[in-house]
This record gives C-alpha cells, sequence and structure tokens, in this order.
C-alpha cells in the first residue's frame, strides 16, 4: 500500500468519545444495546452502490475470519467492480472478493470503549454470521460515513430482501475422482488462488482431493503448526502471502510479522498494516501442507486450514519476496508436524 497512511505512520481504528452519534443522525433508525454501548442501523442491500460508497471512506481496516484464523488489512479506496455473471465484486488492488450473493445484511455499528469510539459497517451471510467487518480508521474521510449512512439506513423491520444473485445455483459435486486425474490437476491448480473446489472438476471438494495427489504433495498436519509456524515467521520475519476465504468474502494481505500478543480472543501476530489473530475456536478444523511440484524439493508449502465440513477457511505461504533461508524454515516446520 502506497498511500498517506503508509507515509505518515500507524493506522488506528479507535477515536474520541462523542465523535460518533448515530442517535442523533438517524435516531428513527437507530437502535442500541441495553447497556448503551453499541448503537446500530440497519443498511439498505444494494451491495454494488453500497461498496461504491465505501470507497469514499478512504483508508478502512477490512477484516474477516474463518475456522481459527481472523485476518485484517488496510485498505485504501477499495475499488470493488462488479464482474457480470459471477454474483462477486473484485477490488483488483487488494485482491478481495465480496461474494454478495452468500451475503444477508449488512449494519453500520458504533461502539463505545469508555473514552474511546470505535465505528463500523458489518456484514452477514444468510446464517447470520459475520462474513467482513470495515472498520474506520484516523485515515477514514469521517463525513462519507456520515453520507454512506444518510444513503442506506432502512428500519430493521422494513423487509427489503437481498438482491438477487447473478449465479446460478451450483452443480452437483463430483462422486468419484481417481488419483492420477486429480494429480494431474492438482499442478494446473497452481495458477489458481486456493479454493473451496478443485478446478477442473465439477464441484470437487479441494479437501477431498487432497489424499489422493501423493503424500509428497499434501499431508495433514497436526493441530500446533499453525501456532508454530507463525512464531517461526515471526523470529525470521518471514513475508507471508495470508488468506481468510468465508461465505461472505475472500480476504488476502501480505503480512511479515513483527511481534504477537495474546488476547481476549487468542494469539494476535502484528505487522504494519495487518494483523493476524489465531482465535481459541472451539470448532473442529484441521490443517494440511500442500505444494503443487514435487520438484524444486524446497518449493514453497502452503498451510491450507479446513473446517470440520471441508470447506477452505484459510491459507498461509511463504510470499516471492522470502528468501531460501526464510522458506526453508517454514517448510521445516510443516514437516515436522506431519501426522504419522
Amino acid at each position: 500500500m502506497d498511500s498517506e497512511a503508509e507515509r505518515s505512520g500507524r493506522v488506528a481504528y479507535s477515536f474520541p468519545a462523542g465523535t460518533f452519534d448515530l442517535q442523533h443522525t438517524q435516531g428513527n433508525l437507530c437502535l442500541a444495546s441495553e447497556d448503551g454501548s453499541t448503537t446500530y442501523v440497519g443498511l439498505r442491500l444494494q451491495w454494488v452502490r453500497l461498496f461504491e460508497m465505501v470507497r469514499h471512506l478512504h483508508v478502512v481496516l477490512g477484516a474477516a475470519a474463518s475456522g481459527p484464523i481472523s485476518l485484517a488489512d488496510t485498505w485504501e479506496r477499495p475499488d470493488f467492480t462488479l464482474f457480470p455473471g459471477t454474483g462477486c465484486l473484485y477490488d483488483l488492488e487488494s485482491a478481495a472478493e465480496i461474494k454478495w450473493h452468500h451475503l444477508a445484511s449488512a449494519i453500520a455499528v458504533v461502539d463505545d470503549h469508555g473514552h474511546q469510539q470505535t465505528a463500523s459497517i458489518q456484514f452477514f451471510d444468510r446464517q447470520g454470521r459475520g462474513c467482513l467487518k470495515l472498520m474506520l480508521t484516523n485515515f477514514s474521510d469521517l463525513d462519507a460515513f456520515d453520507r454512506l449512512i444518510k444513503k442506506h439506513a432502512v428500519p430493521f423491520d422494513s423487509g427489503v430482501e437481498p438482491e438477487e444473485p447473478l449465479c446460478s445455483g451450483c452443480k452437483p459435486a463430483a462422486k468419484a475422482a481417481d488419483a492420477e486425474l486429480v494429480r494431474r490437476l492438482w499442478r494446473d491448480a497452481a495458477r489458481s488462488r486456493p479454493d473451496d473446489h478443485l478446478p477442473g472438476l465439477s464441484r470437487f471438494k479441494r479437501r477431498e482431493a487432497l489424499p489422493l495427489v501423493g503424500a509428497d504433495l499434501a499431508w495433514d498436519c497436526q493441530g500446533m503448526v499453525v501456532m508454530r509456524a507463525l512464531e517461526i515467521a515471526t523470529a525470521q520475519s518471514i513475508p507471508l502471502r495470508c488468506a481468510v476465504n468465508n461465505q461472505g468474502v475472500f480476504l488476502p494481505a501480505p503480512f511479515t510479522p513483527t511481534h504477537w500478543h495474546p488476547c481476549e480472543a487468542g494469539q494476535t501476530f502484528f505487522s504494519p498494516f495487518s494483523q493476524l489473530t489465531l482465535r481459541h475456536n472451539r470448532e473442529p478444523w484441521e490443517a494440511w501442507a500442500t505444494r503443487h511440484s514435487s520438484w524444486p524439493i524446497q518449493s514453497r508449502l502452503t498451510l491450507e486450514i479446513y473446517d470440520d465440513d471441508g470447506l477452505l477457511c484459510s491459507t498461509l505461504t511463504p510470499a516471492q519476496e522470502a528468501s531460501d533461508i526464510q522458506v526453508h524454515a517454514w517448510n521445516s516446520v510443516l514437516k515436522s508436524h506431519r501426522q504419522m
């Protein structure tokens, strides 16, 4: 990110108390928690128009969670473009995707924390799970936030339905695939980003393919591998490419951890403009180490995390600029945690 925020230093997302007052600007539409610490207002479900206005917020912190990982990245004037027929909005700068055909609701939220406030726009899927949070920062345009709310605020009981998706229903899953075919397609899949399904087979789950590609290309890892890999990345300043994938968003971020600290949710690892939390997640998940070529043997290994339904939650891999020594350190961790 080459921006005012990058040149000026730390991006912060808390404000002095009294900066925001949803009760004053949207009193008839605004709701509050029982203790009054949180106020919120529903937003009109016009996803394309809403994300067009998000661009004018200037610098926001985009955060998403899936499985044991939550990831946040600083976005400057994100320019989400609708690709017809896909049901997705894409930001070419960050490579983030908004899978808006899975979204069901959005709200603007202001939280009071004593002498500080935070403000955000939050998006939820059709099961009511949080998909994406856009937090205002000290480089955000607060007037643009006010205009967005005034433009899109609606009563919570308005009964407004989400926009209809542009894509058709999912195709049935493949019933079977032999190892030779999966292994060939696995090499081709290196050209695309990791997704829930393996490209080339109709709706064949990526997780189902992993045991078929061969032990030299994919293996199941022990649960502590994620924490250990992040600790090594922090100690050796390994530049990573990380991503979180959930029902409503694919959020990638460059991430070179500089330090970590325990928090209420788990362990948070920090880089200058992004942060990653390994959460105390009670839901079952598993981690796999993968690569797309067995030669050269020192090719970068990717850590892939899946939930109990076999859906891809997160990926972590050394960035292209990582040195051979850094790649070796990262690979060694993933190899040492191979399940026997």
